[in-house]
Formats: C-alpha cells, structure tokens, sequence
C-alpha cells in the first residue's frame, strides 16, 4: 500500500469524485474507507493515482478543469428559481471584454442580449496555478418554463454552448394519487404470463389480456419486470435485472403473429402449421419454467422470415409501412444505431459464439465503437443492422399498442416499467458508452443482516462526473425510452440516485465505499421527463 500522501490530497481527490470517506453498518459499526479502496475506486473513474505525484497531479488538474472552463458542461435549475443567471468563469485578464448571448428554448423562443464583463457581479476570486480567475454572474432576467434549452455566449471568436434543463417542482401525480385514493394492483413477470397461444413465454399481447381481466376486477396497476433488452444470442442469460440495453426491448416478448409481415409471409405460415413446429410450442406451453433457448431456437428464425418479406413487399416500394419504420430510425438516431450495430458484431464475430456473449472478448479493433474497422463492419453488414433496428421497431409497436389499449381501459395508473440499475457490463450500453461506465468496479452493498460478507452484483456503476460532463444524454434517453409506453415507472434500487455503494473488482464488498451522484439533477431530470 502506498503511504499517506502528505497533506491528504488523496483523501481531497476522492471528495471531490464524490467518494465518501466513511459509512455505518447496519450493526451501527463505523467503517473507515481505506486509501487502498480510494485508490482503486479513482482508478476506476479513470483518474491516474498510481502514485502520490499522481495523485497530486490529477487532484490539481481537476481543481484546474472547474476554473478553466467558461461554462458549466450543463445547468439543471427548478422553474420556480429566479430568472435565469448564468456563472461566467474568465481569467483576470479577460475581465475587460465584450459579449453576447442567445438563449433557444425548447419551445422556440429565442432571446439574445450583450454587454461588459466589468458589468457583471462578482461572486468568487481563486487563484490557481499562479493564474488569477473570477467567476461572474450574468443575470439574463428571463424567466423559462420547463424543457431543454440551449444558451450560446460569443467572446470575439470564441463561442460556447451551455444545455439548460429547467424542470418542474415536483413529478407528475395521475388523479388517483392526487386525490389520496387508495390503489391496487398486480406485480407480474412479463416472461411468466401463461396462455395457449404464446410461444412458450408471456408477450405483449398476454399483457393485453391481463390489462382487460385488471379492467374487470377493478385493478389500477399492472407491475411488470424490466422490459429491457437482453441477449436474444446466449438466451440464457434471462436476468431482466443484469440486461444488455436498458435504452431497448427484450425481442423475444415480440407476438410474432401480430407482426403485420406475418401475415404477408407463407413460408412463417407453413413452418408454423407444421406438427413439428406445433408440438414444439405445446412442449413449451406446457413446460413449467420457460425454456429460453427453446424458445429463441423458434423465434429467432421466423423473425428473421418476417424482416425479409418487409424488405421484399415494402422496403422496396417505400410504402407508408416503410415511412413508419424510418420515423422510428430517425428517432432512435445513434443509440438505435449503435445498439443494432453491438448486435450485428455480437453474431458475427466468432469468438462471441458460444460463449459468454460479451464485446471484451472481442479482437481490439471492435472493442472501440469509434474504430475505423466498426465503421467498415456497419457499412458493409448495413442489412443486419437494419435487421435488428426492424425487430426493435415491432417490439416498440406491440409494447404502444398496448399501451394505448390499457389507456383506453381507464385503469387508474396502468403499467409501471421497471427500470434496471445497470447493464450487463458486456452488453450494449457497456460497449457503446464506454466513458460513462466504470470497467473495474461494480455496484454491490456492504454487509447486512441478509448478506453478511455483503454483495457485488456485477453491475458497471455510471461515473457521476462523466454524467454531467455529457450533459445527462443517455440517463435522459434512458427515462424516455423507457417512460415511452409506460404510465408508471420504477426505478430499481432508487437510492442510486443519491449514492451507489461501489466494489472495486478484486476487493471483499465490505471493503467498498459509497459514492455520491448529483440527486437534485437527477430527480429534476425525472420530474421534467
């Protein structure tokens, strides 16, 4: 273990990453978190601590970066705060300059304005590196409603865009809760629902059934499992809690009967009247646990039919079908793509056959989702992409259609999601967003009265400063896609909002720590959305 560096910067170093120092047991025993945990913690948000020059290195680089910038990366502010200020960080030097800024809101309003910075007040004086900074206030008398805005400031040639979210006081309440009545419901695995027509695990149209049986018993609520995205490839591993996407769907909820293709597909219609095919799915209905590798043996191949008649009946001649689909591309942008492009490399590349379906076990050149050779692999298995994009799209359609249907059912909340606390740390939001999550520490909890030695889940924590630093993209596209379909939401483990309990790999869970997030952004992220 290395020594103590003098004057604790590394105890400063790991405040300021948001490593609390210490924490109490559930037997009121008082934990001090060792250097060695602080160390391999910081390590595992990316910061050098290799040694004490290190260490005092990254703690003045960091102290540094808060002066150096002009503008925050994001601003999160209540509507009900008084009109919109804007700190201005500048060097001594640049006390005397002229500006000017513009404000775009979400709602298409735009406002601009101009003036001094020996105008502006001063809140804070730092001196840093020998170099004397200022922080300023700029006071823009406006005051925004809720949503995304943007605010630009321009000195000389130097233009900086800042991202405003305003968000409401408080999330939205449905009248039920509003009014203080008093609610039931049910608490359902999607994959447990039975009936005679599934293929062997509960879908989107078996929730439909349980939404009109709710409607008739009076129920307000049906709670489901996390829908997200697994690994339809190695459909064994089925934790809904451990998933490869929390941005998309688990296909293999998809009832491929209501696929529109399916319809227009004979060969899916003739495997599927096939005795084999048929004694298959009643082994199936009639097994007591869900096969999942039975049933993505029977899925996968007719899913696979039903993409090529799209592209044969409709992509073809770009019918409303075909506009519909690419409203949905254009939508998911990036993540859509990315996610498709993580499933494409996942069954082509042969080491992940077979195994443990996991982008580390990859050559190099794929690992990294900016490489020039996973450019050359989307350009030229553009199809396949496409192909994963397509099953996504029915699951988003099968999963509204319900969601509309329960709606019309006047239940008195509807359906709550359930959102995971990760991702599988070789799935596809691992791979795609590699900087937001930590590769060598996982979320756990310390020792309790359940689990005395206490647990590591093999959960990658997201790293509080690169959340802000990316200005909260994919925790919002995270809430959207799953807050989509749904009237209600869970989040799983909420507590993660203010603190996650981190395990560095290698280490016993008591010998974890907590580490902080920034809470009043994230709830005022969830009350926006």
């Amino acid at each position: 273990m290395n020594a103590v560096v003098k004057g604790n910067a590394l105890g400063e170093l790991a405040r300021v990453y948001g490593i609390q120092p210490d924490y109490e047991d559930v037997w009121k025993k008082h934990h001090v978190v060792s250097e060695e945990t602080q160390r391999a913690l910081l390590s595992a948000m990316g910061v050098r601590v290799d040694c004490d020059e290190a260490v005092a290195a990254a703690l003045e680089a960091e102290i540094s970066r808060s002066w150096q910038a002009l503008l925050p990366p994001v601003l999160v502010q209540k509507c009900s705060e008084s009109p919109l200020t804007i700190t201005i960080t500048l060097l001594r030097a640049e006390l005397n300059r002229s500006f000017k800024w513009e404000l775009h809101t979400e709602q298409g309003e735009d406002y601009q304005g101009n003036g001094k910075t020996t105008d502006l007040l001063i809140l804070q004086q730092e001196t840093v590196q020998g170099r004397y900074y200022y922080r300023l206030q700029l006071s823009t008398g406006i005051k925004l409603v809720p949503g995304y805005h943007q605010f630009i400031l321009t000195m000389g040639s130097h233009r900086t865009v800042l991202p405003l979210i305003i968000t409401p006081n408080a999330c939205y309440r449905p009248d039920v809760l509003a009014e203080g009545r008093r609610t039931w419901g049910w608490a359902t695995q999607l994959y447990s629902l039975r009936s005679m027509r599934n293929w062997g695990i509960g879908d989107f149209t078996d929730l439909k059934v349980l939404a009109d049986h709710s409607a008739e018993l009076g129920a307000d609520v049906i709670g489901l499992n996390p829908l997200h995205s697994l690994f339809p490839r190695c459909p064994k591993r089925c934790s809904p809690y451990s998933p490869s996407s929390r941005l998309y769907l688990n296909i293999l909820y998809i009832d491929l009967e209501k696929i529109a293709e399916f319809n227009e597909c004979s060969a899916a219609q003739a495997l599927l009247s096939t005795a084999e095919f048929q004694a298959e799915l009643q082994q199936l209905r009639s097994s007591e646990l869900v096969n999942y590798e039975a049933v993505a043996n029977l899925k996968l191949p007719v899913l696979e039919m039903l993409y090529k008649t799209f592209q044969q009946r409709h992509l073809n001649i770009h019918d409303e079908r075909v506009a519909s689909f690419q409203i949905f591309q254009h939508e998911g942008a990036d993540y859509l793509h990315r996610f498709a492009l993580y499933e494409a490399l996942l069954e082509s590349i042969p080491s992940s056959k077979n195994q443990r379906c996991d982008w580390r076990d990859w050559p190099a050149e794929y690992q990294d989702p900016h490489s020039a050779a996973v450019a050359e692999f989307a350009e030229a298995h553009a199809e396949r992409i496409e192909f994963y994009q397509y099953l996504q799209w029915q699951a988003y359609q099968q999963l509204e259609d319900t969601g509309q249907h329960i709606h019309e059912l006047n239940l008195g909340i509807g359906i709550y999601q359930d959102l995971a606390v990760s991702v599988d740390p070789g799935g596809a939001d691992a791979w795609a967003y590699q900087a937001l999550f930590s590769r060598s520490a996982t979320i756990g909890c310390p020792p309790d009265l359940y689990n005395l030695k206490g647990q590591a889940w093999n959960l990658p924590p997201p790293i509080p400063q690169q959340l802000i630093d990316s200005g909260y993209r994919y925790f919002i596209t995270m809430l959207r896609s799953n807050m989509r379909n749904a009237d209600a939401l869970r989040i799983d483990h909420v507590m993660g909002l203010l603190r996650l309990f981190w395990v560095p790999d290698g280490a016993k869970p008591a010998d974890g720590a907590y580490v902080h997030y920034p809470l009043d952004d994230l709830l005022g992220i969830i009350a926006l959305e």
